[in-house]
């Protein structure tokens, strides 16, 4: 009998105890607006965790969140202060990128812990393709404090296929291949880049993040060796100081989970990434425009720059409708050049070979922009808003700033400040060498690209076609990317040769493919004036758009293939790209408007392409929504069409 007590009494004890923990540790449900994505947030004593599921399939399972600050510990001092659900359903225009509509509508759920010095409201948002969160800080006091690293993770329940971009330390240009692996092969110093993409058997999520400003870059490791969860790494600061000083109450950056039942699903996100960014800050835009742009420094390299040979290329501009042309380094006397020389540092002076007046005059007769390259060092050392007030007064539409090569907290807010700042004074940004975009461009749309890529640029080192088919499934995720498509020295793999780093490996189709399907409002084509004149297929880029009304992936795999279809207007462009393997692919063209007859560019690879990588032929036909298209693409070949109302 008194052993019947004993259990009954432990019994009770340990439903009341249970009772309890289940009253300190409450959980929230937030489901999107069409229930796809459900982020299930357990209330915990000093920090939630959270875990997500796509149409019921487990994504994340229970995971950390928090900040660790200096000289604190981050699990105490804690107390739930309260919590509150919001929804938000707006649609907002865009002519600045892939799409000119955008839907942001999710329902959020907002988590308050207090200590004596700070208040921290865990924010979360569940779109229909997306989970995200962020720290929103609010100060009690005037000393603001310093964060040490976010704490937070993403722990996925099996050994799931990722695609990774390990850059090797912190402050990197970010143009790093992105290698396919398991979730256990992640090391724990690993410096992953944004997005890692995941892909499970119910879905496919690529990790990043949003909003980055006035905080520290992230990159992502294991959180233990062989495990499945993963782990931030912030980039800490120049001063050592920790990651992040906050001196005012802020926000950090949004981490992002993008979602999808398959990579194209990922390809067509509705664009989480740039929804939660503020809106555009700038009162005026009209004076920013997208468009392509000819280009110097890659078939020069720093060689052969002088008047005449620029002047050469902004006819060439002019004879393809391309808005811009770039003039790369050296056109004013570098660090680097100082270096070597000895000259004197100017960023408002010309070279003795380059007469910049009379280029600008040339450019302004013929209607077309110039971009002028500066290193970031050189802009800082000469004065930001001088230089930027005189290239304003010259006629410049832009700058390609290069070289600033961290994230670190200080290096970020010197990147928003010179975007406010080039606004002022109507000067579009293009960023080299520099962190992969967070979506900031929707608040500064003068932001026209960023590099960030491994791109042409790399010359030597090759990009290859299971590359370039990889990059529309992980970094393209993110946001726009400079990757200066377009080179014409075709070549095979067995024939590329790293003496000639102007040549590209793929077919002729294959990289007039990748200038239609890479995002890029200001696209910079890579290759010289007379490789382009009169070189087979060109007439594609013949008035090349680089902003569209809509943007459709149609089909893909990563590393493999990928196949996509845009809108401007009336016209149509649809690309396919393939990897080392041959492809055969049906394109039903339902994408075009029905009723109407559009008259089809065709360029292609044909079976000589297999070796002779140059070789391409151009098809012209009258086609409907109704016509379905054969596309024959050799090894490492493409296929692009643009198609015109008639």
């Amino acid at each position: 009998m008194n052993l019947t007590r004993l259990f009954l009494s432990f019994a009770v004890l340990t439903a009341l105890n249970l009772s309890f923990a289940l009253a300190e540790a409450p959980q929230s449900v937030l489901t999107s607006p069409n229930g796809a994505v459900e982020i299930v947030v357990t209330q915990n004593e000093s920090a939630p965790t959270y875990s997500v599921s796509f149409h019921g399939a487990a994504v994340l399972t229970d995971s950390q969140t928090g900040l660790k600050f200096k000289d604190a510990d981050p699990a105490t001092g804690w107390s739930f202060v309260g919590k509150s659900e919001t929804s938000q359903n707006e649609t907002w225009t865009n002519r600045f990128g892939k799409k000119a509509q955008y839907v942001d509508h999710f329902n959020q759920l907002t988590l308050v812990y207090a200590s004596a010095d700070l208040e921290i409201r865990y924010v979360f948002r569940a779109y229909d393709d997306a989970a995200a969160f962020r720290y929103e800080l609010v100060l009690k006091n005037d000393r603001g404090c310093v964060v040490e690293e976010d704490l937070t993770q993403y722990a996925f329940p099996a050994d799931f296929d990722v695609w990774t971009s390990n850059q090797g330390r912190f402050c990197t240009d970010h143009q790093q291949f992105f290698v396919k692996g398991k979730l256990s092969q992640i090391k724990e110093d690993a410096f992953d880049a944004c997005p890692v993409v995941v892909e499970g058997p119910d879905f496919c999520a690529a990790i990043t993040e949003a909003a980055l400003v006035d905080w520290a870059g992230a990159q992502f490791a294991s959180a233990k060796s062989g495990s499945t969860t993963l782990k931030t790494r912030l980039t800490p600061r120049k001063d050592k100081n920790g990651c992040v000083v906050v001196s005012r109450s802020a926000p950090s950056p949004w981490r992002v989970v993008l979602l999808g039942k398959t990579p194209v699903d990922l390809a067509n996100n509705s664009g989480v990434v740039l929804n939660l960014n503020p809106p555009c800050a700038l009162e005026n835009t009209d004076w920013i425009r997208p468009g392509a742009s000819a280009w110097d420094w890659w078939s020069n390299g720093n060689k052969g720059m002088n008047t005449e040979t620029t002047i050469d290329r902004i006819d060439l501009a002019a004879e393809m409708g391309w808005k811009y042309m770039t003039i790369d380094d050296p056109w004013y006397c570098s660090w680097k050049m100082q270096k070597r020389i000895g000259c004197e540092i100017d960023t408002l002076q010309s070279t003795d070979a380059v007469d910049m007046p009379a280029i600008i005059a040339h450019a302004k007769e013929k209607g077309v922009g110039v971009f002028l390259w500066v290193e970031s060092q050189d802009l800082q050392r000469c004065g930001e808003e001088k230089t930027f007030e005189q290239y304003e007064k010259w006629g410049v539409a832009g700058c390609k700033i290069d070289h600033m090569n961290a994230d670190d907290q200080e290096t970020v807010n010197w990147i928003n400040r010179t975007l406010a700042l080039a606004a002022k004074y109507h000067l579009m940004v293009n960023f080299h060498g520099i962190y992969k975009p967070t979506g900031i461009e929707r608040t500064f749309p003068n932001l026209v690209t960023v590099e960030a890529i491994r791109g042409n640029e790399m010359g030597k080192s090759a990009t290859d076609a299971a590359h370039t088919a990889t990059l529309p499934f992980t970094r393209y995720l993110c946001g726009f990317g400079d990757y200066t498509p377009g080179g014409m020295l075709n070549r095979q793999p067995e024939k590329y040769s790293k003496t000639r780093p102007t040549q590209v490996i793929g077919t002729r189709a294959h990289e007039l493919a990748l200038c239609v399907l890479y995002d890029s409002p200001v696209t910079t084509l890579c290759d010289t004036p007379e490789h382009y004149r009169g070189a087979a297929g060109i007439g594609i880029l013949q008035d090349l758009p680089t902003v569209w009304d809509e943007t459709t992936a149609l089909d893909g795999a990563i590393g493999e293939f990928f196949v996509q279809a845009r809108r401007t207007g009336t016209t149509f462009y649809a690309a396919a790209i393939t990897d080392t393997n041959a492809r055969q692919y049906r394109l039903p063209l339902t994408f075009l408007a029905p009723g109407k007859t559009y008259s089809a560019l065709i360029v292609r690879d044909v079976p000589e392409s297999a070796e002779e990588a140059e070789k391409v032929e151009t098809e012209t036909l009258d086609v409907t929504a109704e016509t379905t298209l054969t596309i024959e693409m050799v090894r490492n070949g493409g296929w692009v069409a643009r198609f015109v109302e008639k």
